[in-house]
């Protein structure tokens, strides 16, 4: 009786207990809050390009926005003064492709129609060297090696030869890679374009969303915010071309005075890599070091070396430091973090976005927190 007594118990306790957890009810507005962070969250990875390209006109027209006050302060009317920095850039964008573009592409060519040789040779050194140290097996097998990175590359997108081959492949073929291009002029005019609108209309869409503010200090603060992004935006975008152009010169000018091959091209990337925080300038460092090595003798290659260890002292300590001191305000941790965030969602593009949108969060959540 008393064990029947006890066994009634349990069930009661255990009926009530799993009540309790049915009747645990979510409230309806936190249902929507999770429903609308879900869809918000999707939206903006469907719509990733748009926003992308949104973003960069928005980071275009920060940049080109201290031009435009000196022109205003001169007395010229602000459309005119947009209308005019925005036309020069373009010139002096069109006065550089065109400076650089017959011998970029030529040595591009040249280069990308050598590396299945530079790479054998590489493999063949590194087999070399296993084998001065007592091992007999070869590291890498170098017979179909050539090959294999020939038909690598024809399946890529660096094959150069694909603009003159998509003839041979019909119609198609070639309208496969005319549209490709076309994508691409159209994604930059749209850049420009909304760069130009968003610098015309900055200050009246600043006061359209100040209007819908009632509260002073509110206004106030978002008025602030506005600024400081856009001034941010402004001093890490020139401060990091300016970097950039740097780099890539005095590689250029290294490479041709040590008389290494495919210097133009080799620039370039050690100029666009170096807008990738601390790790940049090596990475631009490394094909260089390998043409040298490939294709150069002892003088080439402890040139470059050098010659890389002395300006990433320069540029860690004096050129970097100088021009894009408090730019950003990130620590290194949160900046590689936004790195890889970045290049998982977006690849390359999300890379050189990454900086400045962790920099726009974390001037955020300090306005936020100013606020509480």
């Amino acid at each position: 009786m008393m064990k029947t007594t006890k066994n009634q118990k349990r069930e009661v306790k255990n009926e009530t207990q799993a009540k309790t957890i049915m009747s645990i009810d979510i409230p309806t507005s936190t249902i929507i809050k999770i429903v609308a962070i879900i869809a918000i969250v999707a939206g903006i990875y469907i719509l990733r390009d748009i926003i992308v390209a949104i973003f960069f006109s928005f980071v275009l027209a920060s940049t080109l926005k201290q031009p435009i006050k000196r022109l205003e302060k001169l007395g010229i009317k602000k459309s005119f003064a947009v209308t005019i920095v925005y036309i020069l850039m373009i010139i002096i964008l069109l006065l550089l492709i065109s400076a650089i573009s017959v011998p970029l592409i030529s040595q591009m060519s040249k280069m990308f129609d050598n590396l299945p040789t530079l790479l054998k040779n590489l493999a063949e050194y590194i087999n070399n060297i296993a084998e001065f140290f007592g091992y007999n097996q070869k590291i890498i097998d170098t017979s179909n090696l050539k090959e294999t990175i020939n038909k690598w590359l024809s399946s890529s997108f660096i094959n150069f030869d694909n603009i003159l081959s998509a003839s041979a492949n019909g119609i198609s073929g070639l309208l496969g890679v005319i549209a490709n291009m076309f994508g691409g002029i159209v994604v930059i005019l749209t850049v420009f374009s909304l760069g130009y609108y968003i610098s015309l209309d900055d200050d009246r869409f600043e006061r359209f969303i100040l209007q819908k503010i009632k509260d002073e200090k509110f206004r106030k603060k978002t008025s602030n915010f506005i600024n400081a992004i856009q001034n941010k935006f402004g001093k890490w975008i020139m401060g990091q071309i300016t970097v950039s152009i740097i780099n890539a010169s005095y590689t250029w000018l290294l490479l041709t005075l040590l008389g290494v091959p495919y210097a133009l091209p080799l620039a370039l990337f050690a100029g666009l890599v170096d807008w990738i925080p601390y790790i940049g300038a090596t990475l631009g460092a490394l094909p260089a070091l390998f043409v040298a090595s490939m294709t150069g003798g002892p003088i080439q290659i402890i040139g470059v070396l050098a010659g890389y260890i002395v300006y990433q002292q320069i540029e860690n300590n004096i050129v970097a430091p100088k021009i894009m001191s408090n730019a950003i305000g990130l620590p290194p941790l949160v900046i590689i973090i936004s790195l890889m965030v970045g290049a998982k969602l977006f690849g390359f593009t999300g890379i050189l976005l990454a900086v400045p949108v962790a920099g726009v969060l974390h001037l955020l959540m300090n306005y936020a927190a100013k606020e509480d």
